[in-house]
């Protein structure tokens, strides 16, 4: 992957995802869909949950800016009966 790329993932009903960067990269996270509104970033040590509900509709978190690394990066659980997704882009 080069920088200006794109980086997305969805799962399947039920499935969580997880997105980390490969070490020297990072990535900006411009969406979020996460079934019951929400996800976290994550260190492997500390996670911060986040939640959808005031900032997007439907689940779907617009407009965001969630900068992830190797170190720090960003999780979507499987809550429950729905797909879960991600979208952003390549910064370094």
């Amino acid at each position: 992957m080069a920088v200006g790329d794109v980086v997305a993932g969805i799962g399947g009903v039920g499935v969580a995802l997880s997105f980390q960067p490969a070490a020297g990269v990072e990535c900006m996270i411009s969406a979020v869909a996460a079934y019951q509104n929400w996800y976290k970033i994550d260190n492997g040590v500390t996670s911060c949950l986040l939640n959808n509900v005031t900032a997007g509709e439907n689940g779907v978190n617009k407009n965001m800016k969630l900068f992830i690394n190797n170190a720090t990066y960003l999780y979507v659980g499987a809550y429950g009966g729905q797909a879960n997704a991600y979208s952003g882009i390549q910064i370094k």
